[in-house]
């Protein structure tokens, strides 16, 4: 299953209309318990309470390997590594990794498309992203997205 632009623009119409009767981001982001725990948390008085009970997952807990810091209970796996991961193609993975979305694919699978921000020419950079016939807006371009 490929996706056009007109089916880009068609979904992110969409989305952007489901935030706008929702409510603006900013307001979607202070829902009850969908944000970390603030400066004003005493562990203390929380611990004597007997756990968690403020707005929020709870503090962040430092990630041993400096990558990325989460409430507890919470986990995170990387997927691609720029330039180590190789791509179906056998092209390593590009940088500059930007946004990231997932469709519905064939037989029930998932598929995670990336954005790189590599702006100027292909050349300048060491892993550009795939150009992949049929798929290519600008062919110039070292940035792009790239389903993986």
């Amino acid at each position: 299953m490929s996706l056009t632009r007109r089916d880009f623009t068609r979904k992110s119409a969409i989305t952007g209309a489901g935030v706008a009767l929702a409510g603006s981001v900013g307001a979607l982001a202070t829902a009850p318990n969908a944000l970390a725990a603030t400066d004003i948390d005493n562990d203390e008085a929380e611990s004597a309470r007997g756990g968690h009970h403020g707005v929020g997952y709870g503090p962040l807990v430092s990630d041993p390997n400096g990558i990325l810091a989460l409430p507890a209970g919470f986990a995170y796996k990387i997927i691609t590594y720029s330039g180590r991961t190789k791509l179906e193609s056998g092209e390593f993975t590009p940088s500059n990794h930007d946004g990231t979305a997932t469709f519905e694919g064939p037989r029930g699978t998932t598929l995670l498309v990336n954005n790189h921000e590599l702006a100027g020419a292909r050349a300048q950079w060491p892993h550009p992203v795939p150009l992949t016939e049929g798929l290519v807006y600008d062919p110039a371009a070292a940035g792009g997205t790239r389903p993986w």
